[in-house]
């Protein structure tokens, strides 16, 4: 069955501690699409926001769908954290003071950084490239120890290569 509304709607909207919720596709006999649309303009009149889960049983996808050139932006307006978990562990965290944390070791990725710095107690194999938009120079290591990299000191090629340990 379905129903249309001409106007808004609201669930719960007297006040109690009860749970509410919204369930879509409750009580299913098979697999099957569920979504919620979000239509917001003209331009895309089918949506604009959608939030979907596929039909392709318990393992199947979830997504959230955004339209149009916009940001899609997720915030946290007090000073939350936002997690990404995956296997129900955090894998990633973005901190109220604008700091990420990947969750132990970051390996065998291409890793890309615009600004700012990284910090990591184990960074494993992979490329690991850094990039300073306001300067040729960039720096690894710590204040006292420090390997300094200036992009007119590089080979022709504009890389660098170090064995598997450096000695000053």
């Amino acid at each position: 069955q379905s129903a249309t509304f001409a106007n808004s709607v609201s669930v719960g909207s007297n006040p109690s501690t009860e749970t509410r919720f919204l369930e879509i596709g409750a009580g299913r006999t098979g697999d099957g699409t569920s979504f919620i649309d979000l239509v917001g303009d003209t331009t895309y009149s089918d949506y604009g926001f959608r939030i979907l889960r596929n039909n392709g049983g318990a393992n199947t996808k979830t997504e959230l769908l955004h339209r149009g050139t916009g940001n899609l932006e997720i915030t946290a307006e007090e000073s939350a954290s936002m997690l990404l978990k995956t296997n129900n562990t955090t894998a990633l965290t973005l901190a109220s003071n604008q700091s990420a944390t990947f969750a132990s070791s970051v390996s065998a990725v291409d890793f890309t950084i615009t600004t700012g710095k990284i910090e990591s107690t184990s960074l494993n194999t992979g490329n690991l490239q850094v990039i300073n938009p306001t300067s040729d120079i960039i720096y690894v290591g710590n204040d006292s120890t420090k390997l300094s990299l200036q992009s007119s000191e590089l080979t022709a090629s504009g890389a660098a290569t170090f064995a598997s340990s450096v000695t000053a």
